[in-house]
């Protein structure tokens, strides 16, 4: 009998993984779609620059510098970064090096530019095309606002990322 439910509960959750893989992959509009749609300014291209991509990708994963520019916000290390896309579409889901790899690919991040790009990518409601929301250490949960990049602007041009 045991053997029956531990096999029935192993099924249902594989049908419930793949179940959740599926909506997950299977919207056109998420931001692995890197074609120009996405791009707030379509003349961006990391691979102009040496190390852009890998400095960018580092620079906000959790395994990397994970935001060290937004501890001046006082409210701790980011923990986490959720990402709604389509905006207003309600589905959430983390940000991972993946997703990562695909936003420095389509946001232009050269110090000159970041700040645009990102309030066209992410805050301006006319035209983003996903939200953001961090969760620090100190249980704050918060959408990024223009300081955000400003913070992101100044430290890329300071370390020489994306330049």
């Amino acid at each position: 009998m045991n053997t029956r439910i531990i096999s029935l509960t192993i099924i249902l959750l594989l049908i419930a993984l793949i179940s959740l893989y599926w909506i997950n992959n299977d919207d056109p509009d998420n931001i692995h779609n890197t074609d120009s749609t996405h791009n707030p300014d379509s003349t961006h291209n990391p691979a102009d620059k040496p190390n852009c991509l890998n400095d960018c990708v580092r620079a906000h994963s959790a395994d990397g510098l994970d935001y060290v520019w937004l501890n001046v916000l006082g409210h701790g290390p980011v923990i986490e970064i959720s990402y709604e896309e389509p905006a207003g579409s309600g589905r959430w889901r983390p940000y991972t090096d993946e997703i990562w790899y695909s936003h420095c690919k389509v946001i232009d991040h050269d110090p000159d530019n970041l700040v645009r790009s990102h309030i066209k990518a992410f805050i301006d409601p006319c035209t983003r095309f996903a939200r953001l929301l961090f969760l620090f250490r100190d249980g704050t949960i918060i959408e990024p606002n223009v300081r955000f990049y400003e913070l992101e602007a100044d430290y890329f041009g300071n370390k020489k990322i994306c330049l």
